[in-house]
This record gives structure tokens, C-alpha cells and sequence, in this order.
């Protein structure tokens, strides 16, 4: 009896697995002819968040977004800040009861944040506009001002780059971590950008950018997906 049970456990979270498979592939094709449609316009691509699921956020031009499912309070934020004209800038989705969106001049809104989180958001408040989150597992890196960081259990390596690019006074554009292992990329001044551990073919790509002198805007992954914007609305992605 018990090796029946456990076979019809195994069958169904095989097929539990395969469906959820198949709900990633289209919710990433579906983000593919998205961000296509944008690029296409030649529109600023500002940002793309993912949550846990796969659903995600695109923030383009001054106060466009585009997403495949948001939790209701911050779909209701960000139609309040496009129907007011505020500047839409960021966003970190950690899961539906946990994300904080980027506004304005410095200004952000959240919603049940780890405390941690949190309290060093609210901290770095005073030392500079408030920029952006990256966080994952129970790492994090709050940015903010020109070239500022507040880091928790984030890997030594990127920690390091990070200081030397903060003690040079160089602006950082963004930081993020990339892939579904200890992988990270930062993204400073002009052209600048640094990264490790990044999903196969990524690194080539922006190696390949490098060379041919184009500014890379934004890095994310989202399991074995990954999406590179350059020149502001172009785009390069191995979905």
C-alpha cells in the first residue's frame, strides 16, 4: 500500500512540475512579444521585476508599465502614479503580501517587507534618494544616492567590487542578483559593468555588448531565462 501511495505521489508531482513548466514558458513568451512590442516603439525600458511564480512587471518610458499579474494594492499604486504623471522607476517583487515599488524623486511604497529590509530602507532615507532593492533568499542590497549601498549577507565578491566602485565616487546604475545560484551583476558609470556566476550564454552576451561599445541598461533571470536591454529599448534574450 505504501509503495502505491508513493508512486501516485510521485506521478502527480511530476505532472505538478510539468504544468508548472509549461505556465513559466508561456508567461516568459508572453513577456518576450511584450517587451518586442516596446523595443519595437523605441520606449525607454526602465526596469523588469519578477515575482517567485514568473509573473512579471515591465516599467518603460516615464509612467508606463506592463505586467502579467500584480497583487491588487500595487496594480492600484501604479495606476494612481500614471494617472497623476509621477515617474515610475523600480520595483523588487518578493512575493504577493511582499514588494516594494519606486517613485518619483527618491520616494517609495512597500508592503510587508522583511523587517530587516525595511528598517534599512527606512535608514538610508536620510543619507540619499532611495534608488532600488535587490534581494534574494536572505540577501540584500538597498541603493541609494549616487553611488551608496546597504548590504546584507550579499557575496564578498560583489561586496568588494561594490566598495571600490563606491570609493571612486563612480555612480551605480544597478545591482542585481542573477540566476538560481550565487550570481550577481552591477552596472556603474557610463559603460561599466561587473558580474559572476552568471546562467549560461549571458555572460558571452554582454561580453559581446562590451565589445561593440553598447551601454547595458538592466540583467534579470528568472530560472534559466535570462533578458539583457541595451541602448536603452533594445533587447536580447535566450527565451
Amino acid at each position: 500500500m505504501k509503495k502505491i501511495l508513493f508512486f501516485v505521489f510521485s506521478v502527480f508531482m511530476c505532472l505538478s512540475v510539468a504544468a508548472q513548466t509549461e505556465v513559466n514558458k508561456k508567461l516568459m513568451q508572453n513577456l518576450k512579444n511584450e517587451l518586442s512590442d516596446i523595443s519595437q516603439k523605441k520606449i525607454e525600458i526602465k526596469d523588469i521585476a519578477f515575482n517567485a511564480d514568473g509573473h512579471w512587471l515591465i516599467i518603460f518610458g516615464d509612467i508606463g508599465y506592463s505586467y502579467s499579474y500584480l497583487p491588487t494594492p500595487i496594480e492600484d499604486l501604479l495606476g494612481k502614479l500614471n494617472s497623476e504623471g509621477t515617474q515610475i522607476n523600480s520595483s523588487c517583487l518578493l512575493s504577493d503580501t511582499s514588494w516594494v515599488l519606486f517613485y518619483g524623486d527618491g520616494k517609495y511604497s512597500s508592503v510587508g517587507l522583511p523587517q530587516d529590509i525595511a528598517n534599512e530602507l527606512s535608514r538610508v532615507k536620510s543619507k540619499g534618494k532611495v534608488c532600488g532593492l535587490a534581494a534574494k533568499g536572505g540577501a540584500s542590497v538597498v541603493r541609494y544616492g549616487n553611488n551608496g549601498f546597504a548590504a546584507k549577507s550579499a557575496p564578498s565578491s560583489m561586496l568588494k567590487k561594490l566598495a571600490e566602485i563606491n570609493k571612486r565616487h563612480v555612480k551605480i546604475r544597478d545591482i542585481q542578483f542573477v540566476g538560481s545560484g550565487n550570481g550577481w551583476i552591477l552596472l556603474y558609470g557610463d559603460k561599466g559593468l561587473a558580474f559572476q556566476n552568471l546562467p549560461e550564454g549571458l555572460a558571452e552576451c554582454l561580453k559581446n555588448h562590451v565589445k561593440k561599445g553598447r551601454k547595458v541598461n538592466i540583467v534579470r533571470s528568472y530560472g534559466d531565462y535570462w533578458i539583457v536591454v541595451y541602448d536603452g529599448y533594445k533587447v536580447e534574450t535566450n527565451i
